[in-house]
């Protein structure tokens, strides 16, 4: 399940389970993640641990789409490594959550050393 190539499927945070993979879009620049998996999940908060293999990426920003998917941007530093070589170094890797359509980034930890913590919520009324 899950992947790169896989069909999103819009979570209810009821219906998601620690350890499942999350789907992500990747707009690969310089910075290469491996993928991403739920640590903790609620209702309307989420957790999401995202594994990286480029070593000390920056947090560039957050986004949402028009199609209500949201996601960040990572860049490198003149201290990250283990980069896309094919890649310029200053190019951006754009990492969208279409699961997570409709939900909102609340906060991100990182990215740290290998890994990128990133929390989702959702507002019900």
């Amino acid at each position: 399940m899950g992947g790169r190539d896989a069909q999103p499927t819009h979570y209810d945070g009821a219906d998601m389970k620690r350890g499942d993979e999350v789907q992500m879009k990747i707009t690969q620049g310089a910075v290469v993640v491996n993928n991403a998996f739920v640590v903790l999940a609620h209702d309307d908060v989420a957790l999401v641990c995202v594994d990286m293999k480029s070593k000390r990426a920056v947090l560039s920003s957050t986004f949402s789409t028009s199609g209500g998917a949201v996601g960040v941007t990572l860049l490198a530093d003149e201290h990250t490594l283990k980069l896309d070589e094919s890649k310029d170094r200053e190019s951006f890797t754009y990492v969208e959550f279409p699961q997570f359509a409709g939900w909102s980034i609340f906060a991100v930890d990182g990215p740290a050393r290998y890994t990128m913590s990133v929390v989702f919520t959702r507002y019900s009324v």
